[in-house]
């Protein structure tokens, strides 16, 4: 499997030393907050506090999830792929100022800067990934072309009628269902009349059925190990888009015959790690010698390799897509 395994190792020890039990009960705490009030800002923050660094560590930069369009295609072209593919359908180009909405670290804005020669300002959700994103655009020369903001889906800081095109890659399934139009219409706000608006996102499948006790375990841990509210279906996100007054222009169905998930189960080796009891027994007892720091077995198994399990299981129980890709219009 492309890196993933050396990868998960090297993390392993880059992680071992945090205060991985305070952070498990603040989670705790604002993810209970979050559900009660819908709005899972401070959730979501705390978690990419500890976490933004810990994905890239052990995924890249880039953080989605894309089919291969042929099996020898490896993980790193089909990422490469989907922002060229995302650049080409927004039309950034030079001259064109674009913005990605929940940048993250900014690897993404960063590609597609490269590659179209368009102009990109990202809003990032923490100070940490603006940190982290900042270093990135500094390391590849990049200045001119890419800057990042801290700030939120729901109140960019930009005036109106700003942007030539957009696009959000998992932001909107940071959003509830309650505020899924107040997303789009923040969107439809700051771009120019005429602009493309396209969003790469999580949806529940075609195969998942409310109320299935498999089904409600999975995504209920998922959404707790990612601070995230339930997932969202694709008639839930058009219809929000609509209703804020964005053109629905084109669906993306891409093929799975090498389905999204696929770099997460290519190793055998790698996946018996992340469901070995010997495994949880080996850093339990690393962690009662203080190799790993307290609290670490228990973070290890919820936000690492549950997180992993959980997303083996969307895909291949078909619960949920990482790939759904949508072009609004602003008319």
């Amino acid at each position: 499997m492309e890196s993933l395994l050396p990868r998960y190792f090297k993390l392993l020890l880059q992680i071992r030393n945090n205060n991985y039990v305070q952070f498990c009960r603040n989670h705790e705490n604002l993810f209970q907050e979050a559900k009660k009030t819908g709005d899972y800002t401070g959730a979501i923050k705390h978690y990419y506090s500890m976490m933004a660094p810990i994905i890239e560590a052990g995924y890249g930069a880039s953080w989605q999830f894309i089919p291969k369009q042929h099996a020898k295609q490896s993980r790193s072209e089909a990422i490469r792929h989907l922002h060229h593919l995302i650049a080409k359908k927004i039309a950034l180009a030079p001259g064109k100022h674009g913005l990605d909405i929940g940048c993250g670290v900014g690897g993404v804005l960063q590609e597609i800067a490269a590659y179209s020669g368009g102009r990109m300002t990202g809003v990032a959700l923490s100070q940490e990934e603006c940190q982290q994103a900042h270093t990135g655009i500094k390391k590849k020369n990049l200045e001119k072309l890419c800057q990042v903001v801290e700030g939120n889906n729901l109140q960019l800081p930009f005036q109106e009628n700003t942007f030539d095109s957009a696009y959000a890659i998992y932001s909107f399934k940071y959003l509830t269902s309650e505020l899924l139009q107040k997303g789009f219409s923040e969107a439809y706000r700051v771009l120019k009349p005429g602009s493309s608006f396209l969003i790469y996102d999580a949806v529940l499948s075609k195969g998942y059925v409310p109320h299935h006790p498999e089904h409600a375990r999975v995504t209920e841990q998922f959404v707790y190990s990612t601070a995230m509210p339930p997932l969202h279906t694709l008639d839930e996100i058009l219809d929000s888009a609509r209703r804020s007054g964005l053109q629905v222009i084109s669906q993306t169905d891409f093929p799975d015959s090498i389905k999204w998930h696929y770099c997460l189960k290519d190793s055998r080796l790698f996946s018996w790690i992340l469901s070995s009891k010997a495994i949880d027994q080996c850093i339990h007892l690393l962690e009662r010698t203080h190799f790993f720091s307290e609290g670490f077995l228990q973070f290890y198994k919820t936000f690492i390799a549950g997180t992993v399990k959980h997303l083996i299981e969307f895909g291949e129980k078909d619960i949920a897509s990482f790939s759904q890709l949508v072009v609004f219009k602003k008319p």
